[in-house]
């Protein structure tokens, strides 16, 4: 730990020991701001891959359209890359964002001795989740893969298609050619 670092550090000690300790109407309060911004982070966690979804679908649209011409399927393919390494790591942070306040939560739960059954993070919550409603017995396989993992893995294949079309675009200006423009 650098100097500076461990400074800091022994002052936020020292004026966490001389802080008086919290009343339980205090340590609600902070309960429902982290868990409003844990709600925000799982919001944002998923419309980050929507949104960036939409715009792979306008850029291959334009790198695989008959008419584009060379530069413009090679700008939006790279682009198209761009978006998604820039979207897998906005989508890992958020997801660590909402997990720490998930687990925060969780622990909070845990230290104040809510009821298993009223516990609302945590194992409780991950029981809960884990009861798939009869009408979605036939997507069962699909309930068993994590999220992150499904999404972040069709991000990589996406991303994987774009830089394929990007270097068959540099190294034949012709490949994506309409053959009705020929």
């Amino acid at each position: 730990m650098h100097v500076r670092e461990a400074s800091i550090a022994q002052s936020f000690a020292s004026n966490v020991s001389e802080a008086p300790p919290l009343n339980f109407h205090d340590a609600v309060q902070i309960y429902q701001i982290v868990s409003n911004r844990r709600a925000v982070f799982d919001g944002l966690l998923w419309s980050v891959p929507s949104t960036s979804f939409a715009a792979q679908a306008f850029l291959f649209q334009t790198a695989l359209a008959g008419d584009s011409a060379q530069s413009a399927r090679i700008i939006s393919m790279a682009l198209s890359f761009l978006i998604t390494i820039l979207t897998l790591q906005l989508f890992t942070r958020q997801l660590q964002a909402e997990d720490s306040d998930n687990r925060w939560l969780a622990d909070w739960e845990k230290r104040h001795q809510v009821h298993y059954l009223d516990r609302a993070h945590g194992d409780t919550w991950r029981e809960y989740r884990s009861k798939l409603p009869d009408r979605a017995r036939y997507f069962k396989f699909l309930a068993n893969i994590r999220g992150f993992t499904l999404w972040s893995n069709g991000m990589l294949i996406i991303g994987g298609v774009a830089l394929g079309v990007l270097i068959a675009s540099a190294v034949n200006p012709n490949t994506f050619q309409n053959c009705q423009n020929n």
